[in-house]
């Protein structure tokens, strides 16, 4: 919930917005959109949130935003930046699809 900040924030959604929400009854107003973010909370492990998706908008665009200095605003909440943040150790897919099947002759 943006709450009147620059903030939206849902339990697995960050938005972030130009200004604070001025609309009737809290609602987004002349606010627009910079951009989301799409995250996990507690994984991979109990804690700690994991950021999987990261889009500026086309207005974000407009103002000079970019990924990193989206993810940048929102992580100096807590006192840390993207180039700060540790990243998720990924394993390497499989190089075979183990759900295709083997072809057959007739």
């Amino acid at each position: 919930m943006a709450r009147g900040g620059i903030w939206n924030a849902t339990s697995s959604l960050w938005q972030r917005y130009d200004q604070p929400w001025d609309g009737l009854g809290g609602a987004r107003g002349g606010a627009q959109l910079i951009g989301s973010i799409a995250v996990m909370y507690d994984a991979p492990n109990r804690h700690q949130i994991t950021i999987y998706k990261v889009t500026v908008s086309a207005y974000g665009l407009t103002l000079g935003w970019s990924v990193e200095a989206l993810c940048d605003d929102a992580l100096s909440w807590v006192g840390l930046s993207l180039e700060s943040c540790p990243r998720a150790e990924l394993a390497a897919p499989p190089t075979n699809d183990p759900f295709k099947r083997a072809a057959t002759a007739p």
